[in-house]
């Protein structure tokens, strides 16, 4: 008899849903503070960070981690299961105005992201990851194609929100409006 062992698969994306309201304030806060950024790019070309903003540190930003997180605590997908109390590593903002993007990273190997939406005008850049599996040697007769490689996610609301393994490798597409995109994203860890 063959058995499975592995109780989940290698990696799975959670998806909710926030306060809309509470998401569009928190927009309006990391707008404001875009130019303020992670990293200076003039010292630091090429750092995936020097695009990402500070994060207010407000009532709204702590109210939409409690609520994403206590979602996740409680739900039956809860990628730390049993646990149920989590820390904060990095937390940030990010605005996307007309033809920007976030090119492919990784959040580091022990810990899952979460990405808030904020603002989602319409042709706004969608939430796409790599297929782990294919980053690998594979066999060269079988033709990489979109449907095998990478997965979009639907285009995103005010209000949803994603979660992932940080180690999994992701980006957002290009931005297509003329009004800018605004995203909010953070870390985390399981608290013993």
């Amino acid at each position: 008899m063959i058995e499975i062992i592995k109780p989940k698969p290698c990696w799975e994306i959670l998806k909710g849903t926030v306060n809309p309201e509470l998401c569009e304030t928190l927009g309006d806060e990391i707008v404001a503070l875009a130019d303020r950024t992670l990293v200076d790019e003039c010292e630091n070309p090429g750092n995936p960070w020097a695009e990402d903003s500070l994060s207010p540190g407000s009532e709204a930003e702590y109210t939409i981690q409690f609520e994403v997180l206590s979602q996740i605590a409680k739900s039956e997908v809860n990628p730390y299961a049993p646990y149920t109390q989590f820390g904060i590593e990095k937390a940030w903002g990010q605005v996307h105005g007309k033809g920007m993007s976030t090119d492919w990273h990784t959040h580091g190997a022990d810990k899952f992201a979460v990405v808030v939406y904020l603002r989602t005008p319409q042709n706004c850049g969608r939430l796409m990851f790599e297929n782990p599996l294919f980053t690998l040697d594979r066999d060269p007769y079988i033709p990489r194609t979109k449907e095998l490689d990478f997965m979009t996610m639907p285009a995103p609301k005010v209000g949803d929100w994603a979660c992932f393994p940080s180690w999994v490798k992701h980006k957002v597409s290009r931005n297509m409006s003329t009004e800018q995109r605004a995203s909010y994203a953070f870390n985390f860890y399981a608290v013993g």
